[in-house]
């Protein structure tokens, strides 16, 4: 089975954002939504992306606020509407991300990949 490349995806009017790097604008807009309980489609839809980028960003921003807010899974879950479960999956793969430096390394080669799509778009 094969997964549509950003390309494929940006030709879908619902998707023509897939891939590309969140505004903090965008990233404020997303939690507000989340927050009121707008369900994942909708937000996916109104962000043009789809609704795994939007549910892990959603994710990553629950963590940041627990750090940030000295929170626990329960407390965060309840307030962007994702599972203690798979917040703690995320927490858990990305603790391991940390332990492994080549994941590091891929980290910094996919934001200067983002930073090449973005120099190229606006070039063209």
């Amino acid at each position: 089975m094969s997964y549509p490349t950003f390309d494929q995806r940006r030709e879908n009017p619902d998707t023509v954002r897939a891939g590309l790097k969140w505004t903090d604008e965008e990233n404020d807009k997303l939690m507000k939504e989340i927050m009121e309980g707008k369900d994942l489609y909708e937000v996916a839809k109104n962000h043009q992306r789809t609704q795994n980028a939007v549910k892990s960003r959603v994710i990553n921003n629950a963590i940041v606020m627990m750090n940030e807010q000295d929170m626990t899974p329960e407390e965060v879950s309840g307030i962007v509407h994702i599972s203690v479960d798979e917040i703690n999956f995320v927490m858990k793969r990305n603790e391991e991300k940390q332990k492994n430096p080549i994941g590091e390394i891929m980290n910094v080669l996919k934001e200067m990949r983002d930073y090449l799509k973005l120099i190229a778009e606006s070039a063209s």
